[in-house]
């Protein structure tokens, strides 16, 4: 096969020096790799060596096994094409991952290593299941010793807690020996480091008092300048500042007394106000060591039973005859430095080592490489070889291991290693997955997100050599808006908000497979074809909230398939099977009990269930459960005869199985038991019958791989598994059974890297990172720190070694976060669907610890780049015109147009001479967009350029109403609630409000639920009776109509009505309700809100000059019933000011735009506007 190469690869296959690879998304650094190594086999490079370089003088590491599975079999093809051989040629090729590369070098050194030949290498869960045992037994033993150490911590931390602890202490310094600090070499360091403090401390003061002097203060500051120092030299010339020696209770009480004398210093004018900062943050940094010094005990108490574990936790493993991954690149690198001649022996073999995705390697894992090459010019010469070539293939961008232990700052060391040795950096831009719209997309956000704001190696900045370019042959266009932007702003609770974006997201992506939007995507032979469920990936964060989505694909009837979820084990149809082998081996256990008599093997009702718990313990043992025993019991439960049926044949059967018990594999177990206790029949009942049958099969060939894997594998190990695998979380996917063909795929993050789709959909955008609030924080290898707990304080205090840790695992995950965003949109191949909450403005996650403070989301950098037009596509690919309603409704939920900043967007949509606008989907406004209007019109132009999802009209699905009240939304959600479901004919009372709290399972003895109960009573049902007994009444009720304007143009309009009644004649009552009292700020908002109810129902009975009457009701308000005026005069008077304002939205405003200040107006803040962080930008005042 012949390729066309850029001239970096060319570079890159020549090969004549050590060579850094940075390769962005989708640039084909695999096919790249194994050219080069087919070439290196071939001698086509500059790299020679005296009898050529075999296939086995090649060490290639990658990240997983599959892709070194990938990168074999790849390269035996290249090999095949040369004429080289192919499968017998890579027999003995060293393509690894670094763990298997390091079982390999121990097992061919084993007697060296002081290893047995055959040893194991545990996997994960089971390495995690002994770790957990070793640290319990270790802190077990310690506590039973009466270790004061131990028994202090524990009582600090708890036991269970204290054991998570030291085993994310072992995990974190990743099989290196967990140091003891030196206490006294630490107190006199720390001591110096303190008295540094004081010293920078005093001497800001001199600066302070110099600038206050050259400055014009006022008084007041002079004065508080002058009371700061004197404070200062009192303190200081008294030998009061608390030292490394000085008692915890003085010391604490010497920095409360600082602190509230810098807090005096407040209010100061412009110049001096950096000096506070400062001196706040000294004295930040001295309390800490001081807390530090006074910590030291206890953290050289939490190490040194860390690293007891850990010799517990080796023993373990010795006995095992086990290694875990750890352990084998710690072995392997001391074998290297212990064993010279090994050493020379490795590096002799290897005349190139390769090691890519090196942006996902370790400390570890770079110290390992140093041993393997041949580096210096005397070892070279030693070994009468040139030194090894090294080359290193990465993407900064897409490190997103931290978890796992990746260090993205080992990669910008290595880089920096090559260059300086006088290697070379390439890097490969040129993409051949994405179309190029989607690649100016990339490139138009990232340098936003990506901002070379910091010179921290693991802060990576999106650079000119990172804009992507493509390497595709696009002869048409495939979609020339590829990017959507869904911005749900539903109302409600985090769950609520949560479920109406995924259900939003199912309908647009419904539409699109069924052919209603004009969305392509290239086939195999790249020709534009419609999309198909299989096409379509949901990317998630993690899989904690897979369950939402999962409802909102089984609503739209869409197929789909859980691609890797950590819930598999907690699936309903594969938890009842494991609870069933759970139940034969530990028939004690009370919740596997419940669990298994509620499950759909038996389907025991809670009375029953009561009946046979307070029956004797022993009718639960071997001996006493079997069907002669039970029948007596079976007979005297309070259960109807088909469960005492149920009941007793699930007895014989477990009976009839535990006899064979010692006989079953796991998997023949497991197989019986979905056909003895109909979990089969009963998942084939089910519409998703097909997948969950498969799911339970998968647990079924799981067992069988773990059986061949561990001979004596059985029941009891097959538990002890299954929870380990839960508590670590480790990755299972479903099964990808789906209904009707291909399956849409729901993964996570971490799980779609290296994968490509045609269509992505990346939800969740809202989502900040959480600050760490642990009281212990690790960051990296061997960087911890832990908080001061202080007898009698209720807030511990943190040190000097947890500020540094705290700051740097902060940083380091915001950097990764930018990361993520990379990665699941370089995903995409075709088209990208973006979708985030605009409303989520106050959750804990965003806050610093201070609370004061938000860290930016993926949203607000993608909002930011849409508005200002740098995350849009160019204007090479014009909008597709709107000659079909597919094509037009392409566009219409197409990315934003390319302004080249706001102020320019709202000044193009301001038109001097506006177009009409058109009936149609164009046209389509929510009554809450057009609300808009009365309060701001920049933020009806922001909203409408950026909430895609306006335009679309979807059946609200009723979501589930809260069962405490946090919010507003929460209260006026189920307020609606019962005016939609209450009797009409019964009066709206106190009684009724409670009749309503008992149907929903809710007391009415709360206090909220009382004064809500108290208001609706005293505001009653509409401010009028019914002045016709033919009244229609209608709650909740959703429209979507046309709405002529006085110039003849119409819209559409879509919205929800809380109350009406319609009379024959064309008339109507009319009733808008708040949970609030009324607030001046909002009231022309509501009104205009009830007038375009009150518009959108005349015209829908056909103009009829009738009687008519509207209000609003502020239910909190001692005069509930505000009138709203809704004769035609007033109606007509406000259809044409609405025509005037959506005429000329934005026209006014794109000036104030421009000129308006930094800060917006209060109201913006008070109201909680969720564009606040596009207005009012210097950058955009100066565009």
């Amino acid at each position: 096969m012949t390729f066309s190469w850029s001239p970096e690869k060319e570079a890159l296959f020549r090969f004549e020096t050590d060579i850094v690879v940075s390769a962005s998304a989708g640039t084909g650094k695999t096919t790249a790799l194994v050219e080069l190594m087919a070439r290196l086999a071939a001698g086509e490079t500059a790299l020679a060596v005296e009898g050529g370089i075999g296939v086995d003088n090649i060490l290639a590491i990658t990240f997983t096994n599959k892709a070194a599975r990938q990168m074999r079999d790849k390269l035996a093809a290249a090999l095949r094409e040369r004429g080289l051989g192919g499968g017998d040629a890579i027999r003995d090729a060293y393509i690894h991952t670094f763990h298997a590369f390091c079982a390999r070098l121990l097992r061919e050194h084993a007697f060296e290593a002081g290893l047995s030949p055959d040893f194991k290498t545990a996997e994960e869960a089971d390495a995690r299941s002994l770790l957990d045992r070793a640290a319990a037994d270790t802190l077990a033993e310690r506590l039973e010793r009466g270790d004061a150490d131990a028994v202090r911590l524990a009582g600090r931390f708890s036991a269970s807690g204290l054991a998570a602890m030291l085993i994310r202490l072992i995990l974190a310094h990743q099989g290196w020996p967990v140091r003891r600090p030196s206490i006294p070499r630490e107190r006199r360091r720390l001591g110096e480091d303190l008295k540094t403090a004081y010293r920078l401390y005093g001497d800001e003061l001199t600066t302070l008092a110099d600038v206050v002097a050259s400055n014009k203060t006022t008084p007041l500051t002079k004065q508080k300048a002058d009371d700061l120092a004197a404070h200062w030299r009192g303190v200081a010339g008294a030998g009061s500042l608390p030292d490394a020696d000085a008692a915890l209770a003085a010391g604490l009480a010497f920095f409360k007394a600082w602190r509230e004398a810098l807090s005096r210093f407040s209010r100061l004018s412009k110049p001096i106000q950096p000096w506070r900062v400062r001196l706040d943050a000294i004295r930040e940094r001295a309390q800490a060591l001081f807390c530090q010094i006074h910590a030291l005990p206890e953290r050289a108490a939490l190490a040194e039973l860390a690293q007891r574990a850990r010799r517990t936790y080796r023993e373990r493993k010795r006995q095992a005859g086990v290694l875990d991954f750890d352990d084998l690149q710690v072995l392997a690198i001391r074998l290297l430095r212990r064993r010279p001649e090994i050493r020379r022996r490795v590096q002799r073999q290897f005349h190139a080592i390769l090691v890519d995705e090196a942006q996902d390697t370790n400390r570890t894992q770079m110290e390992l490489l140093r041993g393997l090459v041949r580096r210096d010019a005397e070892a070279a010469g030693a070994l009468n070889l040139p030194p090894t070539r090294f080359l290193v293939v990465g993407d900064r961008k897409q490190s997103i291991y931290r978890f796992r232990g990746a260090d993205v700052s080992v990669f910008a060391e290595l880089e920096r290693r090559v260059l300086a040795e006088g290697g070379r950096r390439l890097s490969f831009a040129e993409n051949f997955r994405s179309v190029s719209t989607l690649l100016d997309f990339y490139n138009g956000l990232f340098p936003r997100v990506m901002a070379a704001d910091g010179e921290a190696d693991f802060e990576v900045a999106y650079g000119a050599s990172d804009d992507l370019s493509s390497g595709l042959n696009e002869a048409t266009t495939l979609n020339a808006r590829p990017v959507e932007l869904l911005a749900n702003d539903a109302e409600g609770d985090m769950p609520a908000r949560r479920l109406a974006e995924a259900r939003r997201i199912a309908v647009r992506l419904k539409a699109i497979f069924a052919g209603e939007t004009g969305v392509r995507v290239r086939g195999e032979d790249g020709a534009p074809r419609p999309p198909t469920p299989g096409d379509a990936a949901i990317l998630l964060r993690r899989m904690t909230h897979a369950a939402v989505y999962e409802q909102a694909l089984r609503e739209t009837g869409l197929p789909y398939a859980i691609a890797q979820s950590t819930g598999f084990y907690a699936r309903p149809e594969v938890r009842d099977l494991i609870h069933l082998v759970r139940f034969l081996v530990q028939p004690h256990d009370a919740f596997v009990r419940a669990a298994v008599l509620r499950s759909p093997a038996v389907l025991l009702s809670d009375l029953a269930l009561l009946g046979l718990f307070a029956q004797p313990e022993t009718i639960w043992s071997d001996a006493a459960f079997a069907p002669e025993n039970w029948a007596p019991i079976v007979a005297s439960l309070p259960a109807d005869e088909p469960e005492k049926t149920r009941l007793a044949r699930f007895v014989a059967e477990i009976h009839a199985l535990r006899a064979r018990l010692p006989l079953l594999p796991v998997s023949e177990l497991l197989e019986e038991s979905r056909l003895r206790f109909d979990l089969a029949a009963v998942a084939a009942l089910d519409p998703e019958g097909a997948r969950l049958a498969a799911n339970q099969e998968k647990l079924v060939d799981l067992a069988r791989l773990w059986e061949r894997e561990r001979p004596g594998f059985g029941p009891s190990a097959f538990c002890e598994r299954i929870e380990t695998l839960r508590r670590i979380e480790a990755e299972e996917g479903e099964s990808p059974v789906a209904r009707g063909g291909e399956a849409l795929r729901v993964m996570t993050l971490h799980q779609a890297k290296g994968l490509e789709f045609p269509i992505v959909v990346f939800p969740d955008l809202s989502h900040r990172p959480m600050s760490n609030r642990d009281r212990l924080v690790i960051a990296g290898r061997a960087r911890y720190g832990l908080k001061l707990a202080v007898a009698g304080e209720e807030d511990d205090y943190p040190t000097w070694d947890y500020l540094e840790a705290k700051d740097r695992d902060r940083a380091e995950e915001e950097a990764e976060y930018k990361r993520l965003l990379y990665v699941g949109l370089t995903r995409a191949r075709d088209y990208l669907i973006l979708s985030g909450d605009v409303t989520r403005r106050d959750d804990r996650d965003g806050r610093d610890d201070g609370g004061d403070e938000k860290r930016r989301s993926w949203y607000d950098w993608i909002a930011e780049a849409m508005a200002a037009g740098t995350a849009a596509p160019d204007d090479d690919h014009p909008p597709p015109t709107a000659e079909t309603a597919t094509t037009r409704e392409n566009e219409l939920h197409a990315a934003a147009p390319a302004f080249r900043n706001a102020a320019e967007a709202l000044a193009a949509l301001a038109d001097a001479t506006p177009p009409p606008v058109e009936a149609g989907p164009g046209g389509t406004f929510s009554v809450s967009l057009l609300q808009d209007l009365t309060v701001c019109e920049r933020r009806f132009q922001l909203r409408r350029l950026l909430d895609r999802t306006t335009l679309l009209w979807v059946e609200p699905s009723p979501d589930e109403s809260p069962t405490a009240i946090s919010t507003a939304a929460d209260a006026g959600k189920l307020v609606h609630e019962f005016y939609e479901t209450r009797d009409p004919a019964a009066p709206i009372d106190v009684a009724a409000w409670k009749a309503f709290l008992a149907r929903k399972g809710l007391s009415s003895e709360k206090p909220e639920f009382d004064s809500m109960g108290r208001a609706i009573a005293a505001a009653g049902d509409f401010p009028a009776p019914p002045r016709s007994p033919d009244a229609a009444l209608h709650r909740e009720l959703p429209f979507l109509a046309a709405l002529t304007l006085p110039s003849g143009r119409s819209i559409r309009l879509k919205g929800r009505i809380d109350a009406a009644r319609t009379y024959p004649d064309g008339g109507f009552d009319l009733v808008d309700y708040k949970y609030a009292a009324r607030n001046p700020e909002r009231a022309e908002s509501y009104r205009f809100q009830l007038l375009t109810y009150a518009a959108v129902l005349r015209a829908a009975s056909g103009g009829a000059a009738a009687a008519r009457q509207a209000a609003v009701a502020y239910l909190q308000d001692r005069a509930p019933w505000r009138p709203v005026d809704v004769n035609d005069s007033a109606l007509d008077a406000f259809l044409t000011d609405l025509e005037q304002r959506l005429s000329t939205a934005g026209e006014n405003e794109a000036k104030a735009f421009v000129e308006w200040s930094d800060a917006p107006p209060d109201i913006c803040r008070r109201l909680g506007c969720p564009y606040l962080s596009l207005c009012g930008r210097e950058e955009t005042k100066t565009s």
